[in-house]
């Protein structure tokens, strides 16, 4: 049976917008990214069944108008594989502002040696920026990677972080 969700797309500055999917069944946030949401609806294959995604809508708001810190306590839920669940449970300690290299990732979670994995894991993840996978950079510097949304995005999202 396919998942009914309350789902909403919003306007952010980054030139995408940014869907997010509510479960009805509860509060949180099972599906979202930086595109329209038919493709996120398609994507994951919920059916819409409203658009008010009640408090996750105002800490979405939130954080589009400036408050930083606005999604970072937000609930969520993504099936994953145990190293991809640790992956994305390490994303979300990544303190706003700050990154850590794929390999820095690897090694909070026990698996040294396994960056390039961090980096499928991230790939993976279904639910940005509320897993902010954008906070993993390479080790060589700079913040290009391979990001879903595009480096332009991912840049973009570390600079506000950053400034704020």
């Amino acid at each position: 049976m396919t998942e009914q969700v309350r789902a909403r797309e919003f306007h952010t500055g980054l030139g995408k917008p940014l869907s997010v999917a509510v479960a009805c069944d509860e509060q949180v946030v099972v599906a979202a990214g930086f595109l329209p949401l038919d493709e996120l609806v398609a994507r994951a294959g919920y059916e819409i069944v409203d658009d008010d995604l009640g408090a996750i809508g105002a800490h979405v708001q939130a954080w589009l108008e400036g408050e930083i810190l606005a999604l970072e306590d937000v609930p969520v839920r993504q099936r994953g594989t145990v190293f991809q669940e640790a992956v994305w449970a390490a994303l979300r300690d990544i303190p706003v502002g700050g990154t850590l290299t794929y390999g820095e990732v690897a090694q909070s979670i026990g698996y040294p040696g396994a960056a390039r994995a961090v980096g499928t894991a991230c790939g993976a993840n279904r639910i940005a920026p509320f897993v902010p996978c954008h906070r993993v950079v390479p080790a060589q510097g700079g913040v290009v990677g391979h990001y879903g949304y595009g480096s332009d995005v991912k840049a973009a999202l570390i600079a506000t972080e950053r400034s704020a």
